[in-house]
Parts: C-alpha cells; structure tokens; sequence
C-alpha cells in the first residue's frame, strides 16, 4: 500500500498544481505575467516534475514487489540474498518519500562508511520506506526535521532514524510491533509497518530498537 499511497498523493498534488498553471496561464494571454507569478509558475512545473517522478517510482515499487511475491508463490523458491548498497537505498528511499508526502519537512541525511549488505533489496527498502514515512508523518509541518544516520560499527550496519516529533507514550512502544495496532487513525494505516519491519531486519540476524520520551 505505501506506494500506491506515493502514487495518490503525488498524482493529486500534480492535479492541484497544474491546475494553478492553467489559470495562470489563461490570465497571461491577456497581460504579461509579472515576476512573483512567473517565480510561481516555474516553482509549480517543478514540482509536477518532481511529483510525475515519485509517481514513476510507485509504479516501479509495485511491479518489484508484484514481481517479489510472484516469486515468494512459487514451488521451491528461496529468498536470494544480493550485495546491496544501504546508503544508496536510503538516499533514494528519502528522495521517493518525502515529495509523495507532500509534507514541508526537512529530512538530513548522515551517512558514513561501507553501507554494504546482503540483502533481498525490496524487503530492506520497504524497511526504510517505513522509518522514514513514520517519521516525516510525526512531525510537525514546516518546523519538522528528521535525521537518517548511517555507520558502520563493529561490524554491522546501523541505521538511525530520529525525528522532533511530540515523542511516544510508553503504553503505546510496547504496542509498536504488536500487528494490526496503528496510531494514525482510519484510512492512514493497517497496522503492519512496523511488524514487518521487525521481521525482516531479524531475517538478516539484526535488532530493531525503539527510544522515545513523550515531549522529546
């Protein structure tokens, strides 16, 4: 669902957006557009690019993970670990995300080292897409910062997300992993983010660790 949800949102805003464009537009085959509505016109078509962009990498999300669960049904099939670049997933994760939220937020990344691993590269980017969408959602609009840290520390890849969103009650982090339970209200979550994130991050012998302080 996370990328079909890019794919709405970025398609929606595309609407909204081109509709500025056209109006716009249509007031400048009668006078000149000045210089603040020229500025804004050049910002909008940006903007759709960028969003026709986000859109294009739904697409391909869902056709990977079409193509991934094909494999998972057939007889005999075997998860195949790859070498994968972590920084590399992350930066696109963040690049793909962040737009399809349509949230003015300002993500920073902090990446450092040989971010190799072996992987199966779907399941790690639906790992990422999940921190980091969570964590863009918690925070407030305009003022919201999140930051992606990545090192490389005795031998294992670590990779921290940490936001300035209102924190997490203590009743509810022991609720985090627990499918099927979600926050974020009717229509926004099922309630399996998490769940699978954990799961797949101890199929590759890691751990997931959750720290968080109400008003922190």
């Amino acid at each position: 669902n996370n990328p079909l949800n890019y794919l709405k949102n970025a398609l929606g805003r595309v609407r909204l957006d081109a509709g500025k464009v056209l109006a716009m537009c249509a007031a400048a085959s009668e006078r000149p557009l000045d210089p603040a509505e020229q500025a804004q016109v050049d910002r909008l078509s940006a903007r759709i690019h960028e969003l026709l962009g986000v859109a294009d990498s739904g697409v391909k999300r869902i056709g990977s993970t079409v193509e991934l669960m094909s494999r998972y049904g057939r007889a005999g099939y075997k998860r195949e670990m790859v070498p994968h670049d972590a920084w590399a997933a992350t930066q696109a994760v963040v690049g793909i995300v962040l737009p399809a939220t349509g949230r003015h937020v300002k993500v920073d990344l902090d990446l450092e080292g040989d971010g190799s691993l072996e992987c199966v590269p779907e399941e790690f980017g639906q790992v990422l897409s999940n921190l980091v969408q969570n964590a863009i959602e918690a925070v407030p609009e305009e003022t919201g910062r999140v930051q992606v840290r990545g090192r490389v520390e005795d031998g294992q890849l670590v990779v921290s997300v940490k936001d300035n969103g209102p924190g997490i009650p203590p009743e509810t982090v022991q609720k985090l992993f627990t499918p099927f339970f979600s926050t974020k209200g009717p229509g926004r979550g099922v309630g399996l983010g998490l769940t699978i994130t954990r799961r797949v991050v101890q199929s590759l012998g890691g751990t997931l660790q959750v720290n968080s302080t109400v008003g922190q």
